[in-house]
């Protein structure tokens, strides 16, 4: 059963760089210092190309 809204969600963002070649992006999400019987939800997983740039050196 999916949990009704709550307000203690938190909002998560990052910004990754993909090697040139790269054709897949795989997410691992876990959550660190969970009790047992605890449930971590993710929602909402999207991603999103900002732009062309050049890869750092």
């Amino acid at each position: 059963m999916l949990p009704t809204a709550t307000p203690d969600w938190t909002r998560l963002g990052s910004i990754v760089t993909l090697p040139t070649g790269v054709e897949r992006l795989v997410f691992l999400l876990l959550t660190k210092n969970q009790a047992p019987g605890e449930k971590t939800w993710f929602d909402d997983l999207c991603t999103e190309k900002l732009c062309n740039a050049p890869a750092p050196k």
